[in-house]
C-alpha cells in the first residue's frame, strides 16, 4: 500500500528555542506604513530653512497627501508664485478667498486663495496637499562660527554634548 502523506520535516537544534521566535515580525515597509493613498502620495525634499521652527528642516523629505483635506494646524503645501511652500494651515475664509498660515517661526500671512482650475495664477495660493510625515536625519548638525559642532542645531538648539 503506497502512502501520500508527505514526511515531517525535522529540525535540528542544539539548545533552547528562542523567546523571539513567536514575534518574529515580517521586514519593515516604510512603503506601507507611511503612504496610505498611493495615488495621491508624493515625497519632496525640504528646501530653505523656512519651517525650522515647525522641526521641518533642508534636506527633510516629506511625505504629502494630495487627497486630504487641510486641517487646523496641519503642515501643508501651497503652490504659489510657482513654487511649492510649507506651512502650517491655520484656517481658510472660503468666502473672502482667504487662506491663514503660519511659517515656521509662527507668523501667521492671509493669502489669497487660488482657483483649482487655474493653478498657473502665480498671484495667488492653492493647497497642494497636506503633509503626512516628515522624515529627517536624526543627526543634524551644524558647526558654528568657531567651527564646533557639538553644538545642535533645530529644536535643540540648547543641547551640547557631554563627554
Amino acid at each position: 500500500m503506497q502512502s501520500d502523506a508527505k514526511p515531517a520535516e525535522a529540525r535540528a537544534t542544539s539548545g533552547f528555542p528562542s523567546p523571539a521566535e513567536d514575534v518574529a515580525e515580517s521586514r519593515l515597509d516604510l512603503q506601507a506604513l507611511l503612504v496610505r493613498r498611493p495615488a495621491a502620495t508624493y515625497f519632496l525634499r525640504m528646501r530653505g530653512e523656512a519651517m525650522q521652527g515647525a522641526g521641518v528642516f533642508a534636506g527633510d523629505i516629506l511625505v504629502v497627501d494630495r487627497s486630504l483635506r487641510p486641517t487646523a494646524r496641519r503642515l501643508i503645501v501651497l503652490a504659489s508664485g510657482g513654487e511649492l511652500l510649507v506651512r502650517r494651515y491655520l484656517r481658510a475664509v472660503v468666502s473672502q478667498g482667504v487662506i491663514f498660515v503660519a511659517g515656521g517661526a509662527g507668523e501667521s500671512e492671509a493669502l489669497a486663495l487660488g482657483d483649482t482650475a487655474d493653478p498657473a495664477n502665480s498671484s495667488r495660493a492653492l493647497v497642494w496637499g497636506v503633509v503626512t510625515y516628515v522624515i529627517h536625519r536624526a543627526d543634524t548638525l551644524d558647526l558654528d562660527a568657531a567651527g564646533d559642532s557639538s553644538a545642535h542645531v533645530g529644536r535643540y538648539a540648547n543641547v551640547q554634548d557631554v563627554g
